[in-house]
């Protein structure tokens, strides 16, 4: 399986791994259309339960035609709560306007992948936090 950052999920890489039936997992990039996916799937009831090994990640699938992809692809969207306590910005009408997390918000850490493999959403999900563990290892 080839798996990468987000600086792989771009079709011709894609498209050349799907002519050869090379399996792959790539995270995405946060595009406009990556946001649109995350606002429908957030509104899901049917999101993973973490088990024991998912260090809180939770999941669900879909599939999406990306602006400059030529056809659908299936994702899968991990998500997990933020247990710290967090402070948002947003500029409106060029004022910062404040968020802090209450007891009815919930803050998620998340990250979108694009496969093609048709690994489960516990497999997907503990393919990429192995490739988390193998980064944060070379790194050290």
């Amino acid at each position: 399986m080839v798996r990468g950052d987000c600086g792989f999920g771009n079709d011709p890489f894609i498209v050349e791994l799907e002519a050869r039936n090379q399996p792959y997992l790539f995270k995405l990039r946060q595009t406009k259309g990556i946001h649109k996916l995350l606002q429908r799937q957030f509104q899901r009831e049917d999101w993973t339960l973490p088990g024991p090994n998912d260090q809180g990640w939770s999941a669900v699938e879909d599939t999406v035609k990306l602006s400059g992809w030529d056809h659908a692809r299936r994702v899968v969207i991990l998500r997990r709560a933020v247990k710290q306590d967090v402070a948002l910005t947003r500029k409106v009408e060029n004022q910062l306007k404040l968020w802090l997390k209450d007891e009815a918000t919930q803050a998620y850490e998340y990250a979108v992948l694009v496969t093609n493999t048709g690994y489960d959403l516990q497999a997907i999900a503990q393919l990429y936090r192995d490739g988390l563990i193998v980064r944060t290892a070379l790194m050290s």
